[in-house]
């Protein structure tokens, strides 16, 4: 899970690279939870899991969609949204920037596995 943030973080500013290490210890913390659940040998163990994993989803999500709204603000910013050739730009780099990580990662993990972007 680390290995397809480390480019990221790497040019990420200080405060995405705090979302980003928070985005990469709840996707391990996610994967490891579905590992105990399956190890679980009663249904309250299985129970208490479930409602760890719930929460970590949740905050995953809101942990990504926060890191998104960033980038995209970064990126408005960055633009002269007032001319064709900005919208231009903007729209480019939007496109480059929807190939990350951060808006490729399904934001938690289903039933049988990760689930894909949303």
């Amino acid at each position: 899970v680390v290995d397809m943030w480390n480019e990221e973080w790497e040019q990420a500013s200080p405060e995405s690279q705090e979302r980003i290490t928070a985005i990469s210890d709840l996707q391990q913390e996610l994967m490891d939870g579905r590992f105990a659940m399956r190890e679980a040998e009663t249904d309250k163990e299985r129970d208490a899991l479930r409602v760890s994993l719930e929460e970590s989803e949740a905050q995953l999500r809101q942990t990504l969609a926060d890191e998104q709204k960033y980038r995209i603000q970064e990126l408005s910013e960055k633009h002269d949204l007032n001319t064709p050739e900005g919208v231009d730009a903007f729209i480019l780099e939007t496109r480059q920037l929807m190939r990350s990580p951060v808006f490729n990662t399904g934001g938690g993990w289903g039933r049988g596995g990760r689930r894909g972007p949303r």
